[in-house]
């Protein structure tokens, strides 16, 4: 039997998605497990994902259509591409080449082929098995590897030498919210427990990571499930009941990891007001603040060339304002309030989808750079292509011409 060109598109866009969740983690994984140089999976990696994104965009692009709710997505992007691009040619700046790079790779190409193949709604069941084929090997090495080599969290986290901890938390918690939705969904009592029992290690693995910011995010996302499916409290009770241990042995400091704070006592540090890394993160901010009141309108820069590339302000809102001004902001709030319309149209649907895009746009308040910000953007251009299709097919089917003779 054939397989029809929309059908394709249809699941290079399912794959695509998958892959920017879950595919890079598993690649650091692998890396770390495997010994190897991690040029040897990485490069390769990028190369395949981006030659996939070409594909994708090459086989949509005749007849050329865009959603109309996922032009905010595409409206944002080319401005940060003009900011990007500037500070390269123009300005000089010495970081701009290898960021514009890197977002045009990761960013700018899945987030465009995504908008491009996606043409009809499809079952978010095929998203929930390929983010758990992906995800549980990552889950599974990282609790092994906690097991038998102590040393992976001599820093105080859990981390690899090509995916840092805030990278490997985020990933976790991607394949616990995958886990919890399809918990919720399954009828077998030996698949539920097998679930719930990935859903323990996914969350052992995000308290081992020792980052605030992936597990607040998770929190959030947690959250939306817990409120939306109260009535199924108690799928979410083992991994509750793991994080509320985990605190009580916090608190007489039994959950130390490698010596150093766990979570616990790191966002205590922060309520005390005594955490350095708060301090720093404080004073981008004000620095973000300044840069943009000096250059309102369109910003100064998408990052501050006196310091570290690194060393951005970790919060998207006071990146758009230092990178695009008053512009950015508005096309920021005007797709805040599209994807917000459109995760509100899709939920019923795609609940594990609007879980993911709450964790991804948390995380990106406290964490992340525009330019490296895949998953959020490939998940508001899937929620918004999804709402504005849904939409179209309820009309379609509501037309007169849909209707029997």
């Amino acid at each position: 039997m054939w397989i029809s060109i929309e059908a394709t598109k249809q699941q290079i866009a399912g794959l695509l998605a998958g892959l920017v969740l879950m595919g890079y983690p598993f690649i650091g994984t692998l890396v770390e497990v495997t010994g190897l140089p991690h040029q040897w999976l990485t490069y390769p990696y990028r190369g395949v994902m981006a030659c996939v994104c070409l594909v994708a965009i090459i086989v949509s692009i005749r007849p050329l259509r865009v959603t109309e709710t996922a032009r905010p997505v595409m409206a944002f992007l080319a401005l940060y591409s003009v900011r990007l691009v500037f500070d390269w040619l123009v300005v000089g700046h010495p970081y701009a080449a290898a960021s514009t790079t890197f977002f045009l790779v990761t960013v700018l190409l899945p987030t465009v082929a995504v908008i491009l193949a996606l043409r009809r709604p499809f079952e978010e069941s095929s998203l929930v098995y390929l983010i758990l084929g992906i995800g549980i090997p990552v889950v599974a090495a990282a609790i092994a590897l906690l097991i038998f080599r102590p040393d992976i969290t001599i820093t105080g986290r859990i981390s690899y030498f090509a995916l840092n901890s805030i990278s490997l938390a985020r990933a976790s918690a991607v394949v616990l919210l995958a886990g919890l939705v399809l918990a919720m969904r399954s009828e077998s009592v030996l698949r539920i427990a097998a679930l719930e029992i990935l859903i323990v290690a996914a969350t052992i693995v995000v308290l081992y990571a020792n980052s605030r910011g992936p597990l607040l995010a998770m929190a959030v996302a947690v959250l939306y499930l817990l409120a939306t499916n109260w009535r199924r409290v108690a799928f979410f009770v083992p991994m509750l009941s793991v994080i509320a241990f985990w605190f009580i042995l916090d608190v007489g400091d039994a959950a130390d990891i490698g010596g150093h704070e766990s979570i616990g006592g790191r966002l205590s540090q922060v309520v005390e007001g005594v955490d350095e890394l708060t301090g720093i993160r404080l004073h981008l901010f004000r620095s973000a603040i300044d840069a943009f009141m000096n250059a309102p309108l369109v910003g100064a820069y998408f990052t501050d060339p006196t310091k570290d590339v690194s060393m951005y302000p970790h919060n998207i809102v006071l990146q758009t304002a230092v990178a695009m001004g008053v512009v950015g902001l508005s096309a920021l709030a005007y797709l805040v309030f599209t994807t917000l319309r459109a995760a509100y149209r899709i939920a019923p649907r795609y609940p594990l989808m609007v879980s993911l895009l709450l964790q991804a746009a948390a995380l990106s308040m406290v964490s992340g750079s525009i330019w490296g910000s895949s998953d959020l953007f490939v998940l508001v251009a899937m929620v918004c292509c999804l709402a504005g299709l849904q939409v179209q097919q309820r009309s379609e089917l509501a037309s007169p011409s849909a209707l029997p003779v």
